[in-house]
C-alpha cells in the first residue's frame, strides 16, 4: 500500500478510546469535502496533493480512512485505512492533524485548503 505508506508518519503513542464510546464526527468546524495542498490551487493540482475529509476521517486519493483513536492535546490521530480496490487489507496510520482556519488544516506539516467544487 504505497499510497498509504507515503501518507503515514509515525509520531508516538496514541490513546485508544473506549470501544463502546459513540464516535463524534471528526473536526466538526471544517467543511466536508476535498482539500488541496497549499502549493496547488483548486483548479491546478496533482492527485497526490489531495485529501478528502468526511465524518470518519481524512483520506488520501483512492483510499478510505477512519479515525479510530485520538490524542487531541497533541493533535495525534490514528486511522485504519484501506485502498478502495482492496477493502479487506487494512493498515493503521498515525497522523498529526491541526485545524488552522475554518477552511484549512495541517496534516503532518503540510497545509491543505478546502476546495468547494472538487
Amino acid at each position: 500500500m504505497t499510497t498509504l505508506a507515503a501518507f503515514a508518519l509515525s509520531i508516538g503513542t496514541v490513546t485508544l478510546p473506549d470501544p463502546g464510546q459513540a464516535q463524534q464526527p471528526v473536526f466538526p468546524s471544517l467543511p466536508r469535502g476535498t482539500y488541496v495542498a497549499a502549493q496547488y490551487t483548486c483548479t491546478e493540482y496533482i492527485e497526490a496533493g489531495l485529501l478528502r475529509l468526511d465524518a470518519n476521517g481524512i483520506s488520501p486519493p483512492k483510499s478510505t480512512c477512519k479515525i479510530v483513536s485520538a490524542d487531541e492535546r497533541s493533535a495525534t490521530y490514528e486511522s485504519t485505512c484501506h485502498e478502495n480496490d482492496t477493502p479487506s487489507e487494512q493498515e493503521r496510520v498515525k497522523l498529526k492533524i491541526e485545524p488552522l482556519t475554518k477552511q484549512s488544516l495541517r496534516v503532518n506539516g503540510i497545509v491543505y485548503n478546502y476546495c468547494k467544487d472538487l
